[in-house]
């Protein structure tokens, strides 16, 4: 590499630690040594190629237009924090083959660059290997004109997600010595400090063991990408937490969702910091996508529950948008019904100027002639005074289903079971896609509840531990978070930091169904990762992947008998978060859900 080397110049003091004895950077030795002098530095994450098959390897321009901003910038070095480059690949060639691109890509960078690691560098032994001789080390810290910098690896093999072990020891004893910096920056991959329990979220990991680690080193901002968009979360205990991801993968969603490609651009000045959003377009403000900016636009577009399908197909669903923009904006709605059986009755809806905060009311008529599933998209565009164009997308539509197809709310669960670490031999039973996707070595094993419920058995599961079934409830949207209840409920048996490990784990979740009259049925399902479905004993779908939950991404139907039938899902967890939610269309409000056959039985509903 050129930019991106393993070398110590004056100027640059790498803080001394068993993790890294040097940093994968070259900076420029100015002679500041007061350390009070102004300067900025670039961030930036995310800039791996776009998945053009198994072999994807080449940048892309979007991260070459960022990196002739970052020229310009003035900045005095760059971080870039991961996945930089696609990865997932067995081939060790190929990978190389991909880690040649980015030297070539970042070789137009006129200003140092500082790698991160990210999930798409690192996945096994093996490709940790080829990252640690191409690139250098994975965590390090370095003080440069009087401010200390801190890179974590959110991607450690054998404790992915998490900063535990030698890591936090280390990360412990280098705040300490960096007591007499002027600001202090940390930079990860992943937001961690968002992973784990929604509504418990202080029970994470990192918000438990890191962030006070931080806030009382003084830390000033804590940087990361993985999610492609950019994202200021609230300020805690005196640490920004930033989301900036749009260095040159693919964006989703839309514009006001912070799904734009950008680049920071933080300056120093005394002992002050700050940062400023650069766009391909400009500047944007940096509160322009915020977490109580994102809450509130999942406020701004309600469409009424259906009551019904009328038997002729024909579906109208009323809606009403409030303009999320603080000026005035001509605004249309779009729905794609592109792959589905929906015919529109019309393509969009254009309402008339709308000043902020007003609402307009619109329709969206369809002809449904086949399934209902799967659901068209939507998407909201924005022209307002400047004659720029701003999207929101939205899951609109299952705010439609909430009365006929209602999701099922609580669940017997019993977990985590252990499900193995993958080896090479893997690859070749499984085929390189399925590998690839996350490949789980006991997945297509049946696990002992598969074989017959009993609600009052115990099991041995992870780790050797008992473990029995216990009830969960899903959430308002549905979904069961089995991540955060697993964290939290080990949490809140111990007064110590627990440490818990649910990669590589499954874990089964029954519910019982009444139906009046035997017949199929149509499901929808999400989860977070792979997903197996059983009625009464029989498996009706399957999905092995490695993704993020979204609300109806699969659906299938399944003959329900007359009477209780006994639904179990079966939900495989590769690393990460970890959750599913499921459905059943019960157009005429006619079945009830319970946790055992005939007891508690309740019309569903979803809240």
């Amino acid at each position: 590499m050129r930019k991106v080397a393993a070398v110590v110049l004056a100027g640059l003091v790498l803080a001394g630690c068993a993790m890294a004895t040097r940093v994968p950077v070259l900076v420029k030795p100015l002679v500041d040594p007061g350390g009070e002098g102004e300067f900025t530095f670039v961030v930036m994450g995310d800039n791996r190629p776009w998945w053009a098959g198994k072999d994807t390897v080449f940048q892309n321009e979007y991260f070459a237009e960022n990196i002739r901003g970052a020229n310009a910038s003035g900045g005095e070095f760059v971080v870039i924090l991961g996945d930089l480059i696609h990865g997932y690949s067995k081939d060790m060639a190929v990978v190389n083959r991909m880690w040649d691109d980015f030297d070539r890509a970042t070789s137009y960078f006129e200003l140092p660059v500082v790698p991160v690691v990210g999930n798409h560098d690192i996945q096994d032994r093996k490709s940790a290997a080829v990252y640690k001789r191409r690139i250098g080390p994975t965590v390090f810290s370095w003080d440069y004109r009087g401010c200390h910098y801190i890179a974590l690896d959110s991607e450690v093999v054998g404790r992915i997600d998490r900063i535990a072990g030698a890591q936090l020891a280390w990360l412990k004893e280098d705040l300490k010595r960096a007591g007499g910096a002027r600001r202090l920056f940390v930079f990860l991959h992943k937001p961690l400090w968002r992973f784990g329990p929604r509504e418990r979220w202080p029970e994470n990991r990192w918000n438990r063991e890191v962030h006070p680690l931080l806030a009382a080193a003084g830390v000033d901002t804590v940087f990361a990408g993985h999610d492609h968009e950019y994202q200021r979360y609230p300020t805690r205990d005196g640490v920004n937490y930033v989301v900036t991801g749009g260095a040159g993968a693919e964006t989703r969603g839309g514009e006001l969702e912070g799904a734009f490609f950008h680049y920071l651009v933080v300056s120093v000045k005394g002992r002050t910091s700050c940062y400023e959003v650069i766009t391909p377009d400009g500047r944007v403000p940096v509160d322009y996508v915020t977490t109580q900016s994102l809450e509130a636009h999942e406020l701004d577009l309600n469409i009424e529950p259906l009551e019904s399908l009328p038997k002729d197909g024909f579906i109208e669903m009323r809606a009403r948008l409030k303009n999320p923009v603080a000026s005035e904006a001509r605004v249309t709605v779009t729905w794609d019904t592109k792959g589905t059986a929906w015919q529109p009755i019309g393509q969009k809806a254009v309402l008339a100027a709308l000043r902020p905060n007003d609402e307009a009311a619109f329709a969206i008529q369809a002809h449904v002639t086949g399934r209902l599933f799967p659901l068209p998209s939507l998407k909201v565009e924005l022209a307002d005074d400047t004659e720029s164009t701003k999207l929101l997308s939205w899951n609109v539509f299952t705010q439609a289903l909430a009365k006929i197809a209602p999701m099922a709310m609580e669940w017997n669960v019993v977990g985590p079971f252990d499900l193995g670490e993958p080896s090479g031999a893997d690859a070749l039973k499984t085929g390189q896609e399925a590998y690839l996707l996350g490949w789980l070595p006991g997945w297509d094993g049946m696990l002992p509840p598969e074989k017959g419920v009993d609600l009052a058995a115990a099991y041995r599961g992870k780790d050797g531990k008992k473990i029995r079934w216990e009830t969960l409830k899903a959430d308002k949207r549905g979904i069961v978070d089995l991540a955060a209840a697993y964290t939290f409920a080990a949490s809140a048996k111990s007064d110590k930091p627990v440490n818990i490990n649910l990669n590589r784990s499954a874990a089964c979740a029954v519910t019982y169904v009444y139906s009046p009259a035997a017949g199929f049925h149509d499901f929808t399902c999400g989860s977070d990762d792979s997903i197996l479905v059983r009625v009464n004993g029989e498996e009706v779908w399957y999905k092995h992947a490695k993704r993020t939950l979204k609300t109806d991404e699969d659906y299938f139907s399944a003959w329900l008998k007359e009477g209780w039938n006994e639904v179990l899902v079966k939900i495989g967890n590769y690393d990460g978060s970890w959750a599913f939610c499921l459905r059943v269309l019960d157009a005429e409000g006619s079945l009830k859900f319970a946790l055992q056959p005939g007891a508690g039985a309740a019309v569903a509903k979803q809240p």
